[in-house]
This record gives C-alpha cells, structure tokens and sequence, in this order.
C-alpha cells in the first residue's frame, strides 16, 4: 500500500476575496432587519433582504 502525501493546508492569514456589492448589501440589511424585527425567521427575514436589493437595484438603475 502506498501513502498518500499530506494535505495541504490553507493559510490562516491574506484576507480572501472581496465581498461583492450584493455580499455587502446583505450583510449590513440582514443585520439591519435582524435589529428591527428580531422574531422574524432567518428565511423570512432572507427574503426581504433580497426584495430590498432588488428595488435598490432597481432605485439605481433609474437614477
């Protein structure tokens, strides 16, 4: 039997990809509606975050 060579690790440190304009979008509305509204479910509150994006997307495209 032969051995298999060890795995690679990744490093801990160099930051990784940029978050996109949606990525950010998300992130700072989920916490947003997360302080408003903090019975709401995660997939409810999901769902309204992406419904945000797109009339906020849709605000930008026309101005």
């Amino acid at each position: 039997m032969t051995e298999k060579p060890p795995r690679k690790t990744k490093s801990s440190g160099g930051g990784g990809k940029k978050l996109s304009a949606f990525n950010k979008f998300m992130q700072s509305e989920m916490a947003r509606l997360k302080e408003t509204e903090p019975n709401m479910p995660h997939q409810e509150r999901f769902k309204l975050a992406a419904t945000n994006w797109k009339s906020a997307k849709e605000k930008s495209a026309t101005t």
